[in-house]
């Protein structure tokens, strides 16, 4: 178990610092900066910013200098948006995006679960058929245009809950149906698949034979077995909702991690875009980091 935890670890840095590497070089060779002539900045105050900023150095230099600083833990501020630092962004837009994921996060495993569980258990009846239609629009529907539709149908049209903005519970419904959506379709099929094989094993039929009901040879047999094949499916499944984020809170107008990340990149501010993807990467390999530890632990073939 602790070299299982060594070998992950250090896989969970080096990858780290691939993806910043990457992301400094990716958004370095982006065409103009953060002081490009359309902002209202003569040359000469653009140059003495870039200056201050150390953008007049060689990228190999700059590149050092974010190691040492980021070996500091400071990720730098903003170089378009005044007073504002990357630490304060995530901060003050991190526990919404948080909690939209949340919501999201659960919505999917509930009814992708559930979905799945109805699905085995009326396998060749209407209730399968609708189960694989409603997975099928599910995962071929963009997050961008399920937003749009929901918007439409359950703000415009039937006037039911708000199309946009953050503060109520309300206001977070749509986005969190938006975001849970292909993961609940993808939760149905991997989890009802993997249910079915495991209903065809030796000792579910041994459980039958002694005269279990199927309902309980379902949820007090099959059910375990099932459910730990689908927590290796939650480390991609959270980093599909938080990148999902993206647009979503885009549609919806919510002043979360996405909308910065978005503006981020438009604007060219290098040391936000770089401080959010090395978040997000942190927060989604330590999150699949976490789901694999805790399969190790639950499966017994692997101890």
């Amino acid at each position: 178990m602790l070299i299982h935890i060594l070998k992950k670890i250090a896989i969970l840095i080096s990858s780290l610092w691939i993806v910043i590497t990457i992301t400094f070089f990716l958004v370095h060779a982006l065409p103009g900066d953060p002081f490009t002539p359309e902002l209202p900045l003569s040359e000469e105050v653009a140059a003495a910013m870039r200056r201050q900023h150390g953008l007049d150095q060689p990228v190999l230099v700059q590149y050092i200098n974010y190691l040492k600083n980021l070996a500091q833990g400071e990720l730098g501020p903003s170089m378009r948006y005044e007073g504002q630092t990357v630490q304060g962004i995530i901060a003050s837009s991190f526990p919404i995006s948080a909690l939209l994921g949340m919501q999201a996060l659960l919505i999917a495993v509930t009814a992708g679960i559930s979905l799945g569980i109805v699905g085995t258990l009326r396998r060749g009846g209407w209730q399968e058929k609708g189960i694989l239609l409603l997975t099928t629009l599910g995962i071929s529907l963009p997050s961008a245009i399920l937003a749009i539709l929901l918007q439409y149908f359950f703000g415009f049209k039937w006037e039911l809950l708000p199309i946009a903005c953050w503060g109520s519970f309300a206001q977070t419904l749509l986005p969190s149906l938006s975001l849970a959506a292909i993961p609940t379709v993808s939760i149905a099929r991997f989890f009802q698949s993997r249910l079915v094989e495991v209903l065809q094993q030796d000792y579910i039929l041994i459980a039958r034979s002694k005269g279990l009901s199927e309902m309980r040879t379902l949820i007090f047999h099959a059910m375990p077995n099932a459910l730990l094949a689908v927590l290796t499916y939650l480390g991609p499944l959270i980093a599909h909702i938080l990148m999902g984020s993206f647009i979503v809170e885009k549609v919806y107008a919510i002043p979360g991690l996405g909308q910065w990340f978005v503006s981020s990149i438009s604007n060219n501010d290098y040391t936000v875009t770089m401080g959010l993807t090395l978040f997000y990467g942190a927060l989604l390999m330590f999150s699949t980091f976490l789901f694999d530890l805790l399969q190790y632990w639950l499966d017994p073939r692997r101890s």
